[in-house]
């Protein structure tokens, strides 16, 4: 049986998805640079050293998602456009 949801699906064609996909990585890649920015002054501004650590650890995932992201790119033969994401501009 055929639902709309399906006919909607059907009926959207690849290049929109494929724009789609680069668009929504660019902002995972944008968002992840953000982070990679911001993490080392709050880990700066933190008073207990296990939160330290804690964001130093997680800057490294950061950076690690990033060398991810870019490998992808390199796939695709596109570079990441990034927007200015608002709710970093600290």
């Amino acid at each position: 049986m055929e639902t709309k949801t399906n006919r909607v699906i059907q009926s959207i064609n690849n290049s929109n998805i494929e724009d789609f996909f680069h668009q929504e990585l660019r902002d995972i890649y944008g968002a992840e640079k953000n982070l990679i920015e911001i993490l080392p002054k709050i880990q700066e501004n933190c008073s207990v050293r296990e939160f330290q650590r804690t964001f130093a650890d997680y800057l490294n995932v950061k950076k690690t998602h990033i060398a991810r992201l870019g490998k992808m790119f390199e796939i695709m033969r596109t570079k990441p456009q990034i927007k200015n994401n608002i709710l970093f501009n600290l």
